[in-house]
């Protein structure tokens, strides 16, 4: 069985994480929290630490998710957990692959169909799971240090842009959108369930050290990603922004020399997308290998790509996706909390009566 050390699981865990963090997903915390945004991705990540920590008392790490439940209660619970798991899975992966068309449609391949770029999309991720999950860690390590140079000289390019002012008032839209409505920013963090999946078994300590390690990177991204577009971007101004990473690499130009940076960052940012969608394809596939108990996991690649692909399809108008969003977020961080605290407990409860 492929396994990934700790440096690309823990790389890989990053990338699912981040990758939401540069589309859309920073423009729905701005509209719950106003200029205080970046206040609410602090409390959120913090919250994402204590729910982990929640999880690994009551995990193991000796086994898979899908057979830890198996041990605990069955087939039958396993049959269950493992569904509602690729259910939310594939949910995440069409809404990523919904948006992805949208945003090289708007920097680099203006009139190309739609179709086109989710095909190219669809079959990088099923190329990617026929490489192998190693292969797409080592990927993922190469180019995740050249992402994170390029974000950090992004932020230092817009500080001439930046005024305190636009931080003002600093509470936004007050404590209860904050520290209540906020709470749904945990939808940033719903990629963690895949540690369950990916996570090496039997090897608990650098499991458990890469997930923590993955959310604090993670929400420090958020964070400051977020601190940056509002002290650039006075409220309620930011909230028309449906791209929030995109609108701020648009402000960098340096005359004749250094220009049109979004172009040049939308380009690591698709690469870091089909690493994305190869990672959830494997792990679809996995855990659909572990709940039949077959053999191979690879030949399910192409038919779950095709149902990704035909449900990011739908609705066909993209603003109408965007207003169900939030939904299917909420659904994700339903899911990849309860499924491991609950199998956690399981096998907690089976441990303590035998």
């Amino acid at each position: 069985m492929e396994k990934l050390s700790k440096k690309d699981l823990t790389g890989v865990l990053i990338v699912l994480m981040t990758l939401k963090l540069l589309l859309v997903f920073p423009r729905k915390l701005v509209i719950i929290s106003g200029n205080a945004a970046w206040i609410t991705a602090i409390f959120t990540s913090a919250v994402m630490l204590v729910l982990f920590y929640a999880m690994t008392k009551l995990y193991d790490f000796k086994d898979s998710l899908i057979k830890t439940a198996e041990k605990s209660f069955g087939k039958w619970f396993s049959f269950a957990v493992g569904h509602i798991v690729i259910i939310m899975l594939l949910l995440s992966m069409s809404s990523s692959l919904r948006i992805f068309p949208e945003t090289v449609k708007m920097v680099l391949l203006t009139d190309t169909p739609t179709d086109i770029i989710l095909f190219i999309a669809a079959a990088a991720a099923v190329l990617g799971v026929y490489t192998g999950i190693e292969s797409i860690g080592k990927v993922t390590s190469l180019f995740l240090p050249v992402f994170g140079l390029i974000f950090i000289i992004c932020l230092l390019l817009l500080l001439p842009d930046m005024e305190i002012k636009n931080l003002m008032p600093v509470l936004g839209n007050g404590t209860k959108s904050i520290f209540f409505d906020g709470l749904s920013g945990l939808s940033a963090f719903s990629d963690i369930v895949l540690i369950f999946v990916l996570g090496t078994p039997g090897d608990r300590k650098k499991t458990v050290k890469s997930g923590f390690t993955a959310i604090a990177v993670s929400g420090t991204v958020l964070t400051v990603l977020l601190f940056v577009y509002c002290i650039i971007f006075p409220y309620p101004a930011s909230e028309n922004f449906l791209m929030p990473m995109y609108q701020l690499t648009r402000l960098i130009d340096i005359g004749d020399f250094f220009s049109r940076f979004e172009a040049f960052f939308e380009f690591v940012w698709t690469i870091f997308a089909f690493i994305y969608f190869s990672i959830y394809l494997y792990a679809i596939c996995r855990i659909w290998q572990d709940i039949y108990g077959l053999k191979y996991h690879k030949i399910l690649a192409a038919p779950f790509a095709v149902v990704a692909s035909s449900a990011a399809l739908w609705p066909d108008s993209y603003l109408e996706f965007t207003k169900n969003y939030t939904w299917y977020t909420m659904i994700m961080v339903f899911v990849s909390t309860l499924a491991p605290i609950a199998v956690g407990a399981a096998a907690h409860f089976r441990r303590e009566n035998k």
